[in-house]
């Protein structure tokens, strides 16, 4: 039974079935702990019938057998202890079972082999770090600056908006170390001052409200004033209350650049651009077409209230713009960017950054990241002890740590892949 039971349990642990592997290990050592024990009773010539040597038993070495085997798999000392001292009911065993537990761990660290549960995330390529990494090498003997990775992208505190959606098409890390200019002819990365996660910069990218534009000939339009403003009303009968038409100011004048109260061609034009669009001249003419009720070939604030409230359908195409703009969208936007990067990381996605690069008009936009930069992000010195370093980052729970030299500029950066044992080797 044990020829056949041992390597069809050990084959069944691999699997990806939840088969369990406390019952296998019991009953493997408990057949191999019985089998000892047969070979002891024959060597004593049958069952002793002296009361003071009743353990030579085939039945106790199973229960032995079982208690080693497991602890040498799993590494459980004091619980397996308790659950085997209740499995068999007897206390006078509790000394022996320890003795089993104790020798079965003991060996089994010996061979250098990890426990089941260990191995197994290690056969996933889980990245699990243990409390010492089994290495031979003399951990307080190496640096952080030896372990690290010294290739880091970084990013600013202003970035333009190719440059980032660049920076993210081409790396795919999680985060990324932002940087001011560090002293003259030093620190190359630059001054190290937080973490920026990607899906901040993701949900950045996916508001383009949220980007400002660095142009001088933007800079210099005249913003709408109060008395304009007010000027702007919306049709009679839409029944619009205070809160509707402030809102659909503030998205009004997103598209009217210059604030001349109309949103004409060459606005339209941007921001199509700037959610990734690449429209032709036929298409924005075709968009305002669909909402110039006056014909002079803009788009009014009543003709663009008319649009917001419009349950028939009318502006469709136009619409469709301005709902992927709207407050609401955007909301929507920041929350799946931001609670759910996983879904923008797609193909989809990927087109949407390689428009952004594309656009010449994106390239006079930025985006603001000093909002966003995590200031306390754990950061060691390059020649601080490797085995303390990796203590820092197990214990903090941590999935970065930049490492920074004397006059803290980025030296290179430090993730659980580098901690790896496989790697440390």
């Amino acid at each position: 039974m044990l020829a056949l039971y041992l390597p069809a349990s050990a084959y069944c642990c691999g699997i990806a079935c939840s088969t369990g592997i406390v019952v296998p290990c019991l009953l493997n050592g408990a057949l191999i702990g019985r089998l000892f024990g047969l070979v002891v009773t024959d060597m004593a010539g049958g069952p002793p019938q002296d009361s003071a040597s009743y353990w030579v038993d085939p039945g106790a070495f199973a229960l032995l057998g079982a208690a080693g085997f497991f602890a040498g798999v799993s590494r459980l000392t004091v619980a397996l202890t308790v659950i085997v001292t209740e499995i068999s009911g007897d206390t006078a065993f509790i000394l022996p079972v320890m003795v089993s537990v104790i020798v079965g761990k003991w060996v089994a660290d010996w061979t250098g082999v990890h426990p089941i549960y260990h191995a197994l995330m290690e056969k996933k390529a889980l990245p699990y770090l243990g409390s010492h990494p089994h290495t031979e090498a003399p951990l307080q003997c190496f640096v952080a600056g030896q372990v690290m990775t010294k290739t880091v992208s970084v990013v600013g505190l202003k970035m333009p908006v190719p440059e980032l959606a660049r920076l993210l098409l081409e790396k795919k890390h999680h985060a990324f170390p932002a940087t001011v200019p560090g002293p003259s002819g030093k620190g190359q990365q630059g001054q190290f001052i937080g973490l920026v996660l990607r899906e901040h910069l993701v949900g950045l990218l996916k508001m383009p409200d949220m980007w400002t534009d660095t142009s001088a000939v933007m800079q210099g339009f005249p913003r709408p004033d109060p008395k304009r403003d007010a000027d702007m009303v919306p049709p009679p009968g839409l029944n619009l209350s205070d809160d509707d038409v402030q809102s659909y100011k503030r998205l009004f004048h997103f598209y009217d650049a210059d604030g001349s109260g109309a949103i004409d061609r060459d606005e339209l034009k941007q921001v199509l651009e700037k959610i990734g669009e690449k429209p032709t001249d036929e298409r924005v003419d075709a968009l305002i077409a669909e909402v110039d009720d006056s014909g002079d070939g803009e788009i009014d604030f009543g003709e663009f209230c008319q649009v917001m409230v419009s349950s028939s359908g009318k502006g469709g195409g136009f619409a469709s713009v301005v709902s992927s703009l709207s407050a609401d969208a955007l909301s929507e936007q920041e929350l799946l960017a931001f609670d759910n990067p996983e879904a923008l990381n797609n193909a989809g996605f990927e087109s949407y950054l390689r428009n952004l690069c594309e656009a010449p008009s994106n390239s006079k936009y930025s985006v603001d990241l000093k909002p966003y930069v995590d200031l306390s992000a754990f950061s060691v010195s390059e020649t601080m002890r490797f085995d303390h370093a990796y203590n820092l980052f197990r214990a903090m729970g941590l999935r970065h740590m930049v490492v920074v030299d004397t006059l803290n500029c980025v030296a290179g950066i430090i993730t659980r892949h580098n901690l790896l044992e496989k790697n440390l080797h």
